[in-house]
């Protein structure tokens, strides 16, 4: 009876350790998970941590960088390019008047203009020069660009020839003393090519 009992106390005494060394387990494993989660939320909010950086997250960042600069920048200044150059041209070669020294408009059309188009422009001149000496009476008119589309973007990264179409506000002026006036709407297709760095526009017609 009395080693029935001396084993019982044992091992209930064996019981309460195991339990207590599981508890005691269990407390410090939560402890440390709980670090490092808490470690992890410090890294990742400070300034100083980082996230592993391996070879194919610096080919991917490399890639990133390349689309940016090479392939979006150069599409959208591209096509910024060739739409100014076209409303200088049209706006320039379609503003003039009899009194305007030496055709000045026409003139300005040919800084974006290449050698044939230049040739167009010079005979444009060489017409109106005549009409102002035949006729007496002023005539004006001041072309104003309202929008541009581009035909054919697919022609930009080889250079062109770029289709355009320039919508455009030209109000004429007729007469000495009681002037008249009128608004039309015109389009005026071009052509714009690539010359160097520069878009310049190689033919231009009214609709």
């Amino acid at each position: 009876m009395y080693i029935n009992k001396k084993i019982a106390i044992i091992t209930v005494i064996v019981i309460f350790l195991i339990l207590l060394v599981l508890s005691l387990s269990l407390f410090f494993s939560s402890r440390n998970d709980n670090d490092v989660e808490a470690d992890g939320l410090r890294n990742v909010n400070s300034n100083e941590s980082a996230l592993p950086v391996t070879d194919n997250t610096k080919k991917v960042i490399t890639e990133i960088k390349d689309v940016d600069i090479t392939t979006i920048r150069k599409i959208t200044n591209n096509e910024a390019d060739i739409k100014n150059s076209a409303i200088f041209v049209v706006e320039n070669m379609g503003s003039y008047s009899t009194d305007t020294y030496d055709f000045i408009n026409l003139r300005n059309a040919k800084l974006l203009s290449t050698d044939e188009m230049k040739g167009y422009i010079d005979t444009l001149i060489s017409s109106y020069q005549k009409n102002s000496q035949n006729n007496k009476s002023y005539y004006g008119v001041t072309t104003k660009a309202l929008s541009v589309e581009i035909l054919t973007p697919e022609n930009i990264d080889s250079g062109g020839p770029v289709e355009v179409i320039v919508s455009t506000q030209r109000i004429e002026t007729m007469g000495e003393n009681n002037p008249t006036s009128g608004i039309k709407y015109k389009k005026m297709e071009a052509e714009v090519i690539k010359n160097g760095e520069k878009w310049l526009v190689d033919s231009a017609k009214w609709q």
